[in-house]
């Protein structure tokens, strides 16, 4: 599917720098003693709460 096929609007995410942010900030909270929450409202994605909650945020 080409870009210009998708019906607007839509939501394209770079899988791989959606994973690195969030191992990396997961990490930044880790060593620095913080609890990560994340909130469906911030992205509106379950999904990005799933992979969240599987590299170690808070489940809610």
């Amino acid at each position: 599917m080409k870009k210009t096929e998708l019906q607007t609007p839509a939501i394209l995410v770079d899988l791989d720098v959606l994973d690195y942010n969030i191992s990396r900030y997961q990490e930044l909270c880790d060593k620095n003693g913080k609890q990560l929450w994340p909130m469906v409202k911030t992205h509106k994605s379950i999904e990005m709460i799933r992979m969240q909650a599987a590299a170690g945020a808070m489940r809610l």
